[in-house]
């Protein structure tokens, strides 16, 4: 039995940097080598994307070699965490080829807003109290609260934002009054609070 001898190969991988916030696209770059050259253009290398402690979120692409066997391949990890990113090559003529990086995604601050139709009215009057979050992600849902001065904080309106993102409450001033949104958070983003006050 004559066995097969296997011509070398080469795997460089390199990602866009090593830390991202939670829906930022990360790009990888990598580069094919067979038989010490670049590897011709058109070729098949599969990247396979892994978060540490669990299985959920991997994932497979693949990417096709160009000139001077160079590939990109860009992919948004759906959560936060390290993810281990390996790209390899597999032929019947070359030896297996293969490179990883490992990059962390760390949650990102929401764009969280709130706004009031006016911050100063006459009592009896009412007033529109508008919460605004940008790019909701997986969580879409706000809370917004009222205080009325020497009083507690009240819930209001629980309840998911349209698609433009806002949820609003049209509310009675009597006193001076703080209203609150808070956002709980979720696989991208922080929990974050925003208050606008109104007078009376």
């Amino acid at each position: 039995m004559v066995l097969k001898t296997l011509r070398p190969s080469g795997m460089a991988l390199a990602a866009n940097g090593t830390s991202f916030k939670a829906g930022t696209k990360i790009t990888l770059t990598g580069k094919l080598t067979l038989a010490g050259v670049p590897a011709s253009a058109g070729l098949t290398v599969k990247i396979t994307r892994q978060r540490s402690g669990s299985t959920a979120d991997s994932a497979t692409l693949t990417a096709k070699t160009v000139g001077g066997g160079t590939f990109t391949v860009t992919d948004v990890p759906p959560a936060t965490g390290t993810y281990v990113y390996d790209a390899s090559y597999t032929s019947g003529v070359y030896e297996p080829a293969a490179h990883s990086v490992t990059v962390k995604v760390t949650a990102a601050k929401p764009a969280l807003k709130l706004g009031v139709s006016a911050k100063m009215v006459k009592p009896g009057k009412t007033v529109t109290v508008t919460a605004t979050l940008g790019a909701p992600h997986a969580n879409r849902t706000l809370s917004i609260y009222a205080q009325i001065k020497g009083g507690g904080k009240k819930l209001m309106k629980r309840a998911t934002v349209n698609s433009k993102g806002q949820l609003s409450i049209v509310y009675t001033i009597r006193v001076n009054t703080t209203f609150t949104v808070t956002f709980s958070g979720d696989t991208w983003y922080t929990s974050a609070s925003a208050s606008v006050a109104v007078k009376s």
